[in-house]
């Protein structure tokens, strides 16, 4: 089964649906403005309740707020993925082979200089949008989870334009625009006026509209006859591609017959709330807290802080030597006492790769790796790494890599390559391996960059080393066949050019 489940195709289906899900019964239309939450900054203070930790259903609670309190949050969340799985079936759930983090922390526990520096990043991103169902926690700490009820409210409507547009389709259906033809729906191929801002256009905004539409579409009606079809569509066109022939084959009827039934459904979708029930008997985990070691704290906590800098770089870069600072002091809290988790050198490593300390990071991903196995991107990280010091070294003297050094690159790769999720990255660097080493590739070994781009098949850098290496190898239909896919999947000119020249290098006489 493909392991890529959550492609961006997806998402541009599924995401418009599952938002107010996520956020409540805010208002549609802000549902379409990105939010930018404030990081998240913890140093310790020398007072308060202390850190707990537990493992439940995959992941790892990390809280300084009252067992309780924790208990309570853990159950909604627990809710919150039962509700998601009578939406969207596991098998295209997101799987991760590291287990989720939650922190849980008491703001008033939070130094006033901590306090200070999210307030000012708050000053400059956007305000997030109102949102129900808040629970408070006392002292003005809250936490959304799900009402007492068993019954969720889901697609309130399909208000992706004003909402005076919105009554106005209420009170005259007809007044609507006319759907995209659904081949151009699925080659989100949406025309655009000319010189009209690409957020903005109300072409782009209409395309989301119909995306909610034809996802609701697709999980309502009484019994939802369509439900299984919808999925199934979604599996096999991010592998294969969207044809009409395999949307017949996943709803029974053609392109054509199912517009007409889209925009049939249209008014209804616009009036009525989409609901759904949680399955009943499914108990929420108990949870078994206990205190929380240093090496625990220091490595849940360092990695979430790690992974704010890109945020804070993006806002107010003149905090990130500041948060990469936070997190490797949180972080070397623990190595400095001597702890080797394998799992704590692997994020050392990968903070010391964002901060772009190559060598250092080498030092921490090796010696994680001797310990223990790495989480996909640490592994990753580790091969890439390792090839460019061997690119280096046989660069000095115009070698290519050895057998050995191509398996110390490989192995860490092929690690990643078992993992959830999957990384284009991996597959990518695996292509770079074969492009450089003084051993030529076999079939089997080409099969796995074509992996990769079956799991990616709009990533033309990755569709371009698997098909120039099959070419390079000697493989020409398979190579033919990549370079037709990425002349198809190709954003502009610059990019199909490389696969203008390669393919006019297969069509010419042997």
């Amino acid at each position: 089964m493909c392991h890529q489940r959550l492609r961006l195709r997806l998402l541009a289906l599924a995401a418009p649906a599952l938002l107010p899900l996520a956020a409540g019964a805010a208002d549609a239309d802000d549902f379409d403005r990105p939010i930018a939450l404030p990081p998240f900054i913890v140093e310790e203070a020398a007072k308060g309740r202390p850190w707990r930790y537990t493992e439940a259903e995959g992941n790892e609670v990390l809280s300084r707020c009252s067992d309780p309190v924790t208990q309570k949050v853990v159950e909604a969340h627990h809710r919150l993925h039962q509700l998601l799985g009578e939406i969207l079936p596991k098998a295209l759930q997101l799987k991760l082979a590291v287990p989720k983090a939650l922190i849980l922390y008491d703001e008033e526990l939070q130094p006033a200089a901590s306090k200070e520096v999210i307030a000012r990043l708050l000053r400059s991103t956007p305000a997030a949008p109102p949102v129900e169902n808040l629970v408070p926690f006392g002292g003005g700490r809250s936490f959304r989870t799900p009402a007492a009820k068993p019954r969720y409210s889901f697609l309130p409507n399909l208000r992706r334009v004003s909402k005076s547009a919105t009554e106005a389709l209420k009170q005259d259906p007809k007044s609507a625009p006319a759907l995209l033809p659904l081949a151009d729906f699925f080659s989100g191929n949406v025309p655009r006026p000319e010189g009209e801002d690409e957020v903005e256009a109300e072409s782009i905004r209409l395309w989301r509209a119909q995306a909610a539409l034809f996802v609701r579409w697709g999980l309502d009606g009484r019994g939802a006859p369509r439900r299984a079809g919808l999925w199934k569509f979604v599996e096999r066109s991010a592998i294969q591609g969207e044809t009409e022939q395999l949307f017949e084959e996943c709803f029974g009827i053609n392109y054509a017959a199912a517009l007409e039934q889209l925009t049939a459904y249209r008014p209804a979708a616009l009036r009525n709330t989409l609901r759904f029930r949680l399955p009943r008997g499914a108990a929420p985990p108990a949870l078994a807290l206990r205190a929380a070691s240093g090496a625990q704290i220091a490595r849940i906590k360092g990695d979430w802080e790690r992974m704010e800098v890109p945020f804070v770089k993006a806002v107010s870069p003149e905090l990130t030597g500041k948060y990469l600072e936070q997190a490797r002091r949180t972080l070397m809290r623990a190595y400095d006492r001597d702890e080797r988790d394998p799992r704590l050198l692997a994020v050392l490593g990968l903070l010391e790769c964002d901060a772009g300390n190559d060598v250092r990071a080498l030092e921490f991903l090796e010696a994680a790796a001797r310990i223990g196995s790495l989480r996909p991107r640490a592994s990753y990280e580790l091969a890439r790494l390792r090839f460019a010091g061997h690119r280096t070294a046989a660069a000095a003297t115009g070698s290519r890599l050895t057998s050995a050094q191509t398996a110390e690159v490989l192995t860490p790769l092929f690690a990643a390559r078992r993992l959830d999720p999957p990384l284009p990255e991996v597959y990518e660097l695996i292509g770079d391996v074969w492009a450089h080493c003084a051993t030529a590739p076999n079939r089997g070994h080409l099969l796995v960059p074509n992996e990769g781009v079956r799991l990616f098949p709009r990533r033309t850098a990755l569709i371009y080393r698997a098909a120039s290496l099959n070419a390079q190898h000697g493989f020409r239909d398979e190579a033919a066949a990549l370079v037709t896919l990425g002349l198809r999947v190709a954003a502009d000119a610059a990019a199909r050019d490389p696969f203008a020249r390669l393919q006019r290098e297969l069509e010419a006489p042997r």
